[in-house]
């Protein structure tokens, strides 16, 4: 059996570290795309044919002064065969790219050069330009098989552009432009969704779709719906509160309801914050409980009947994108609504409550139809799809598919 050596390239970060760096500056913090990367690395550890993976990082903060930190020092940390390298940069507007770039290719040659003589691989997490031309350079020139992993296109991934200065918004357009020019020189490529492979043009032998992972270990018990204290009807939001995720729609729906049965939960942060305090003064039965880390948001989940996606569909940023909340409110054993995204796929429908009436009063009305369901009928809803999810994507099932993708280079 081969043992290969892996070089991550991402923004994986331990928990430590991403408390050490948050608490600095006041943003959404990067959960899902952290959990993504660690549930992958997790699958790639508990691997015999994975001899040890080194993994370089540097967080994805705002540059400087937004965030505090002008020069992000270098450090390490060991956990078993993974050694996490945080890669010293510049925190600042346009250094930060080229000293990323820097420190990535210094790091990342001296591993190719240390591992010359073994079976290796080198896997770059999403389109950051830094990282894929470091790795279409070194890779070339060393021969080392090349993975990508792509969750979203670029030009989806600031969905404010708009509000850009014109250097901003330069250097954006070009950053695009040049990560299109070299995202299909890799070998392999791990995939969000099927639209983001129609786009790339890629033949089936080339790619996988893995949508994310189940998490097994916090859900393993899961609460009954005929258990929560609670005698209202809770639905619960938890994500970015950004417009274009459809949150206002959302409150709007709710306030239609003149059940005074029920009640909205809603956590996070993003532009329509003070849409939601605004309403929640004038509304009582709507409740917003800020920024909560990912322990707060799981244990406020196993307390309220219904999980609900309002995103829109007709973004076309939604074909190119699962979102990481529906595996997550899956995998909790509470009844989920979703509305119908292109990016979710066909063999998840029997398990969510689909919402195809996108506006504040289809919201509405599946809320009631949802909630109106009797707890034993909600519990076993829920049940089914925890059943789906972690069994067929948790992230040792999961991991099969990367390394059966793997084997196909090394």
């Amino acid at each position: 059996m081969k043992e290969i050596e892996i070089l991550f390239i991402g923004f994986l970060l331990s928990d430590e570290k991403m408390k050490e760096i948050y608490d600095k500056e006041k943003k959404l913090m990067h959960y899902a795309a952290n959990k993504f990367q660690w549930n992958l690395i997790r699958g790639l550890k508990e691997s015999e044919e994975i001899k040890r993976i080194i993994a370089l990082s540097t967080p994805s903060i705002s540059c400087y002064p937004s965030h505090p930190t002008i020069f992000m020092k270098q450090d390490k940390e060991l956990k078993g065969k993974l050694e996490i390298k945080y890669i010293p940069f510049l925190n600042l507007r346009i250094l930060k790219s080229l000293t990323t770039f820097i420190s990535s290719i210094y790091h990342t040659l001296l591993w190719q050069l240390k591992n010359r003589k073994k079976d290796k691989l080198v896997v770059t997490y999403a389109m950051y330009n830094p990282y894929m031309l470091v790795n279409y350079l070194l890779g070339k020139l060393f021969s080392t098989p090349q993975i990508i992993v792509i969750l979203d296109f670029p030009e989806f991934m600031n969905l404010k552009s708009d509000e850009l200065d014109l250097l901003s918004s330069f250097i954006r357009k070009l950053n695009i432009k040049i990560g299109w020019k070299i995202v299909n020189s890799f070998d392999g490529y791990i995939l969000l969704t099927e639209h983001i492979a129609t786009k790339l043009n890629l033949g089936s032998e080339k790619y996988i779709i893995l949508e994310g992972f189940a998490d097994i270990d916090t859900n393993s018990s899961l609460s009954s719906s005929a258990e929560v204290k609670s005698e209202k009807r809770i639905v619960m939001y938890a994500g970015s509160l950004n417009e274009k995720y459809g949150v206002k729609d959302l409150i709007d729906g709710f306030e239609m309801l003149e059940n005074n049965n029920f009640e909205l939960w809603l956590c996070g942060i993003g532009d329509s914050e003070s849409y939601i305090k605004e309403r929640a003064k004038v509304d009582s039965r709507i409740k917003y409980y800020g920024q909560l880390d990912n322990k707060q948001v799981k244990l406020l989940q196993q307390k309220v009947h219904i999980l609900i996606n309002p995103r829109p569909s007709k973004h076309e940023f939604t074909k190119y994108s699962f979102p990481s909340k529906i595996m997550e409110y899956m995998s909790s054993g509470k009844a989920v609504v979703t509305t119908k995204l292109a990016g979710i796929p066909i063999e998840y429908y029997p398990y969510v409550h689909l919402l195809e009436d996108e506006t504040p009063k289809g919201i509405a009305n599946i809320i009631l139809r949802v909630g109106s369901l009797t707890s034993e009928e909600l519990e076993s809803f829920g049940k089914t799809a925890y059943e789906f999810i972690t069994f067929n994507k948790n992230y040792q099932a999961q991991s099969r598919k990367i390394l059966r993708l793997f084997s196909k280079y090394v």
